[in-house]
């Protein structure tokens, strides 16, 4: 058909070109496409869909974003210029209400044409997982490491003038790359995106990949639905209990890729008996939920302070419990509010701050009204 089109075009025939370019795209609104989104939760994945089908959130037929969660079913977006391409907005894996065993049966991942697996920190326990069962189906999947550009912006409020734009990201591209081939996934495909600047990162190879690797019928129909945009991600850490900054000497580590590896102590420098324990993150690649426990040895702290940059996750909810168990003290400390107020204000078109705090709060509770326990939301 798209020769028949040429051809035309070069002989002049207008009437002819018309007429070929009609049908071919009344051939593409019959060619069905079904691409999966998922990702555990807070990761920017419903902005993400949204900006794949060169939609606004807070536009109609957009999907619902936010701070707390808001994927709760499997929901369907037809992209708006072709009916027939499907982007399927999965809730997070690892979430309380989808947990990672029962995640396959609940969402029936066989009906879809290729999987795109999104985090916005470090991919985790549950993203190898559930690549792994999207492998044995023999399918397509691509990580999505996204909210690139807020990673940029901490970075370069942590270390002012040592900032290094492009060494940062290939760190972040190396780590994410180089976790994933430890959890014996081979040639992992991992792209850096930014759901609110156009065209920067990795979205465009992103787009040229799809085009390349999915079959041929299907390719020219996500060529024409793919508008040319990106998504974004944030991380870094702060010393907030201490009182002291990420370059100051004794700082704990801090960047956009892991950087506590091991159990480490750090006194507080005015009060040397008070010791800040930094324990890795649950749930990742090296630190599975299952092996945390033991790993780190948890019943020689006094108490915990479990902390999350987006949505809290059922491996935080197993930590708790293990800790409940020991009958010691344990606090929910919501981090990078003031990231997430920022996020909110640039993509809904009425955007209150008190409302958006009320509603961060209510959603931490309600999630996990089983612990009586406390939550804070901290910012830098």
């Amino acid at each position: 058909m798209e020769e028949e089109i040429k051809e035309a075009l070069q002989n002049n025939e207008q009437n002819l070109a018309v007429e070929k370019i009609n049908a071919f795209l009344e051939e593409l609104n019959n060619i069905s496409l079904n691409i999966t989104v998922t990702r555990e939760c807070g990761s920017g994945k419903s902005t993400f869909v949204n900006a794949f089908r060169g939609i606004k959130n807070g536009d109609e037929g957009a999907a619902p974003t936010g701070c707390v969660e808001t994927t709760t079913e499997v929901t369907a977006y037809h992209h708006p210029n072709y009916p027939n391409v499907i982007l399927w907005d999965l809730p997070g894996v690892g979430t309380p209400r989808f947990r990672a065993d029962k995640y396959l049966d609940n969402v029936g991942l066989d009906k879809f044409d290729f999987f795109i697996i999104i985090s916005a920190t470090r991919f985790t326990e549950n993203n190898v997982k559930l690549a792994r069962e999207i492998q044995k189906m023999k399918k397509k999947f691509y990580f999505v490491r996204c909210k690139i550009d807020s990673d940029l912006y901490n970075e370069e409020q942590d270390f002012k003038t040592k900032f290094d734009r492009e060494k940062t990201l290939m760190e972040i591209r190396q780590n994410c790359i180089q976790n994933l081939k430890d959890e014996g996934l081979t040639s992992p495909e991992v792209f850096l995106v930014s759901s609110f600047k156009l065209g920067k990162f990795d979205f465009p190879l992103l787009q040229k990949t799809l085009e390349r690797q999915i079959p041929r019928h299907k390719r020219d129909a996500l060529l024409f639905a793919m508008p040319t945009i990106n998504s974004e991600i944030i991380t870094k850490k702060k010393e907030v209990f201490q009182d002291i900054d990420n370059r100051d000497e004794g700082a704990a580590p801090t960047g956009c890729v892991e950087t506590t590896t091991e159990v480490a102590a750090y006194p507080h420098p005015n009060y040397p008996n008070v010791t800040f324990w930094d324990l890795p993150g649950v749930g990742t690649t090296k630190f599975p939920a299952n092996k945390y426990k033991k790993h780190v040895g948890l019943e020689k702290f006094d108490f915990f302070i479990i902390v999350s940059a987006t949505r809290f996750r059922e491996n935080d909810v197993k930590l708790a419990q293990e800790i409940q168990k020991m009958g010691k003290r344990f606090y929910f400390v919501r981090s990078k509010i003031d990231i997430d107020l920022q996020n909110e204000e640039r993509s809904q078109r009425e955007f209150d701050r008190e409302k958006t705090l009320i509603k961060i709060r209510e959603n931490c509770i309600q999630a996990y009204h089983s612990f009586s326990c406390l939550f804070y939301l901290v910012g830098e």
